[in-house]
């Protein structure tokens, strides 16, 4: 999976552990992570770094989800996995008006968040492949 490895993602999960769990299996399978803990936060990151994905909890403090997705919808396109316990079709279905690429609901497998992951980038970013030389 050459086209995963650096890639940049913004985790924006206001609950600590589930945070530091996401984090650590993104770091292993190869992936350079940021993670915050509110929708202002991550909407001041995206503006400020540039990153390949956003996995976007709804349920955040100060801005939720929605709210920050709208917000960075303004000035990036970057794609969005919403990560959630909201699971009504309602919920849903804003997130994708809203421009998320995605809406997984907690529960969830780690293995099932890099399988969406991974088809994400595949699909955005299959002419872009990063490719890191060796210093001589």
């Amino acid at each position: 999976m050459r086209e995963l490895l650096g890639r940049k993602i913004l985790l924006v999960e206001d609950d600590i552990e589930l945070n530091e769990t996401i984090v650590d299996f993104l770091k292993f399978k190869g992936f350079l992570i940021d993670s915050v803990t509110n929708g202002q936060d991550a909407i001041d990151f995206t503006y400020e770094k540039n990153y390949d994905l956003i996995l976007l909890d709804v349920k955040l403090p100060q801005k939720n989800g929605f709210m920050t997705i709208k917000e960075i919808r303004e000035f990036s396109n970057i794609p969005v996995i919403f990560i959630t316990s909201l699971n009504s079709l309602d919920n849903i279905e804003n997130g994708f008006n809203l421009g998320g690429d995605d809406y997984i609901t907690k529960p969830f497998s780690l293995n099932e968040l890099y399988l969406r992951i991974n088809a994400i980038v595949k699909r955005v970013y299959q002419n872009n492949v990063k490719i890191k030389l060796k210093d001589n």
